[in-house]
């Protein structure tokens, strides 16, 4: 677990959490952990009421 404060959102991690939820089937919970996002904007992103134009993107450490 991060023991950090949330990051701020932006188009890119929109499209992490994108994928995380959508793609590998993580909680919005863990999504938002693993990215350092509050959940709040989590389900925002998820919901379209924030970076609606965003797609679902691989994070970087899973394209290695």
């Amino acid at each position: 677990m991060h023991l950090h404060s949330p990051r701020r959102a932006n188009f890119m991690r929109a499209c992490y959490v994108k994928w995380l939820v959508e793609v590998e089937r993580t909680t919005q919970t863990e999504a938002a952990i693993q990215v350092g996002l509050n959940v709040g904007t989590v389900n925002h992103i998820i919901h379209g009421r924030r970076y609606r134009s965003a797609r679902p993107i691989c994070p970087p450490k899973c394209r290695q």
